[in-house]
């Protein structure tokens, strides 16, 4: 007869290390073992919640890529930069007035001097309105230029900017 798992009523003050302690698996009916809750029948161990069955998996994105010697941030991570001047775009007045929302993704890449020196959009925003005003902010940003090696180096990354009125 199993024994019943039961959560706790009071935090111990010492909590014991025990080793090589094999715990009960609890599976739901059909479950695969190292499954998901909400993973596909037919569907791999480690694979993506969503992914389609047969597919495959892309490695995590590189964070440094040596062919253009340039650090890759992953899009919407933060920045291991010491910021010096980040002010956010300034919201459309049209776009506030219509109560207009979007969002966008843009590409920067900052120079070794700690300048934004170039922006690209990846994913535009439904209206257009919203471009320029996320452009002119990003290419104020500036930062404290990333050392690798003794070298100052560019770094590229990608960020969602989300355009939302409050209440």
């Amino acid at each position: 007869m199993p024994t019943e798992i039961v959560a706790p009523t009071v935090v111990p003050d010492e909590i014991p290390i025990v080793e090589n302690e094999i715990l009960p698996q609890i599976e739901a009916p059909g479950a695969v073992v190292g499954g998901v809750e909400g993973g596909i029948a037919g569907g791999e161990v480690g694979g993506v919640i969503g992914g389609v069955e047969g597919s495959v998996v892309a490695p995590k994105p590189v964070t440094e890529l040596p062919v253009d010697g340039r650090v890759h941030i992953e899009r919407d991570q933060p920045l291991r930069l010491k910021i010096l001047s980040q002010a956010y775009p300034l919201y459309p007045s049209v776009a506030a007035t219509r109560g207009w929302e979007d969002s966008l993704v843009v590409r920067y890449v900052i120079g070794k001097d700690g300048r934004v020196r170039e922006v690209t959009i990846v994913d535009p925003p439904q209206r257009k309105v919203f471009e320029m005003p996320t452009i002119r902010a990003i290419r104020l940003w500036r930062f404290r230029p990333l050392v690798r090696n003794g070298e100052n180096v560019e770094v590229v990354h990608e960020l969602t900017v989300n355009f939302r009125l409050q209440g």
